[in-house]
């Protein structure tokens, strides 16, 4: 037991300290994001904290195997290097018991990453959707920003706010330009304020005391129209956009569902924490070294390994919702084509295979 902890300790170090500079890297990475939404007014300002915490917690899932995967490469390599491992293996400690305490370690963290996976990532993508839409449907002016130009992905809508006066939800001195068939219009209005119809689901700028011109670029031909009170549709691209509420839904309800898509879902979910194991039992074999090579020699083939292995399971996800899979199939296939792979460099380690071999090769020569 001495060992299995000696070796635990080691990982689970590792593993909070490769953890700890992810989840830097990912919070870096989500706060510009948000806070790039947040200046082009697609969420509000005062839901950015909050929304960096629930992304924190959907990455947590996909960083903890990665990082149990790279704790134990290291942690090992570790041991390795400063010939600590010799000295066990002089002691009797064998390369099994090593697998085992690596794996012993791996269920634990699998069954953490089971719980995130199947129950707290559900909960973070719902609130995160739910905080989305609430900033979508509201209907102050914070999608906006005081002279700054909003273009719509036709490429012909444009939105340009002179002042925004966000303690009275007022728009002061509003352009609006275009295309209504084949004339192109531009409106004028000196103040305006956002709506949005609960039937339709739709929202709009209520613009008063302005002009709408309409006409064909070109021609004199063209129609202005004074109005103290124009309801203006504004393309939902330009506030945010549609997102998929798959990822929301429950483990329960997705267990209850034989549809592809949920199918598909519910097997990445399962997928994670059985690819920690596994990752887990790869990583043993990796981190064997010699003390000239060091312990990050073998760094970036584990990486490649790990990508193979995540892209066979992105791979067989796309599949299984394109309907090139059977769901019963899944993506065992994908876990199946990995633990041979770590099964065969155990073995190819301790020797097993060789052994095998001679005695296949006996048996048959008798």
């Amino acid at each position: 037991m001495i060992i299995e902890r000696y070796i635990s300790k080691e990982i689970l170090t590792n593993l909070l300290g490769i953890s700890l500079v992810l989840l830097i890297i990912i919070v870096g990475n989500r706060f510009i994001l948000i806070m790039e939404e947040t200046v082009s007014g697609a969420i509000s300002a005062k839901y950015v904290f909050s929304l960096l915490y629930l992304n924190i917690i959907t990455q947590l899932g996909f960083i903890l195997p990665f990082a149990f995967y790279l704790a134990t490469l290291l942690g090992l390599g570790r041991l390795y290097k400063d010939s600590e491992m010799s000295a066990m293996a002089a002691c009797g400690v064998g390369q099994a018991r090593v697998i085992r305490a690596t794996l012993a370690i791996a269920t634990l963290v699998g069954g953490l990453i089971m719980m995130i996976s199947l129950f707290v990532t559900p909960w973070a993508f719902e609130q995160i959707f739910t905080l989305q839409e609430i900033s979508k449907k509201q209907t102050d002016v914070e999608a906006f920003k005081s002279g700054e130009f909003r273009a719509g992905e036709d490429g012909h809508s444009v939105i340009y706010i002179e002042d925004v006066d966000a303690s009275d939800s007022q728009l002061n001195t509003v352009f609006a330009r275009g295309r209504s068939g084949n004339k192109n219009y531009v409106i004028y209005a000196k103040h305006g304020y956002q709506q949005r119809d609960t039937a339709s689901d739709q929202r709009f700028l209520i613009l008063e005391n302005g002009r709408r011109y309409e006409g064909i670029a070109g021609q004199a031909d063209y129609t202005v129209i004074e109005f103290k009170r124009y309801r203006l549709r504004i393309e939902e691209d330009l506030i945010i956009g549609e997102q998929d509420n798959l990822m929301t839904r429950s483990t329960e309800s997705l267990l209850g569902n034989p549809d592809r898509f949920e199918s598909a879902e519910l097997h990445w979910r399962i997928s994670l924490p059985i690819a920690t194991v596994i990752l887990g039992l790869i990583a043993v074999p990796l981190s064997r070294t010699n003390p000239r090579q060091g312990r990050y020699s073998k760094l970036f083939v584990a990486i490649l390994i790990f990508a193979a292995y995540v892209n066979f399971m992105a791979m067989g996800k796309v599949w299984m919702e394109d309907g090139m899979l059977p769901v019963t199939l899944g993506l065992w296939w994908a876990h199946l084509l990995a633990l041979l792979f770590g099964v065969g460099l155990v073995m190819k380690q301790t020797g097993l295979r060789w052994r095998w071999q001679r005695k296949a090769f006996e048996e048959a020569g008798t």
